[in-house]
């Protein structure tokens, strides 16, 4: 049976957050993942976005592998869109099997990784970013790390994740510093940022997760 990597997640303090902060979720979420997209192969995120609830959204990907760097991918769009530290997105992450895919979009799929995503979403307290596989040995070591992981982003202003989104997209630190918005920066403050969230370590553990589920 084929093995899907699926992310749900959902928008911290939706409720909280004013309209005219430029928070609203459905006016985020797309924006985010359509770049995302853009950058990927399309073998890598073929499916498009289902958004539900006004807060909530959820991918998948038939490269689990790269679920982590998705994962971050999304979360660091998502600030750079909203243009707040305030805005990120709690994300529950699973790798199995979707045993029912009868339509078009996923939002008609169903089967065990989408469930267990969608349980963990819920069960989310003082993190914002868990994990689950089949293997209960596995899910709870991965799920330390990716916890560590959510520690290392949740608090990513808009100026650091776009360092980081141009790291993930692989450009160097001076292409990043071009590429800077509003208005290009220097290499050096571009390295200051990817040094203050700790890159190196995040780089690691992305490569650790995507090894282990090659």
């Amino acid at each position: 049976m084929d093995t899907f990597g699926v992310i749900t997640g959902d928008l911290v303090h939706s409720r909280k957050m004013r309209a005219g902060e430029g928070l609203v979720a459905e006016a985020l979420f797309r924006p985010a993942f359509k770049a995302l997209q853009a950058h990927h192969k399309r073998s890598v995120l073929p499916f498009a976005i289902h958004t539900y609830r006004g807060d909530g959204w959820q991918i998948v990907t038939p490269r689990p592998a790269l679920l982590l760097p998705l994962a971050l991918g999304m979360r660091a769009l998502i600030k750079i869109e909203a243009g707040t530290p305030k805005a990120d997105t709690r994300m529950a992450l699973a790798i199995g099997p979707i045993e029912h895919r009868d339509g078009r979009t996923i939002a008609s799929w169903d089967g065990t990784a989408m469930h267990r995503a969608g349980a963990m979403i819920d069960q989310l307290r003082d993190t914002r970013m868990d994990f689950w596989c089949g293997n209960k040995e596995l899910s709870d070591s991965v799920g330390v790390m990716v916890q560590l992981v959510d520690s290392l982003t949740r608090g990513w202003t808009p100026a650091q994740a776009q360092a980081a989104w141009g790291a993930l997209r692989g450009m160097s630190q001076a292409r990043i510093a071009e590429r800077f918005r509003p208005r290009a920066v220097t290499q050096q403050n571009v390295q200051q940022h990817l040094r203050t969230i700790h890159w190196d370590t995040l780089d690691a553990a992305m490569e650790h997760f995507g090894k282990t589920f090659r």
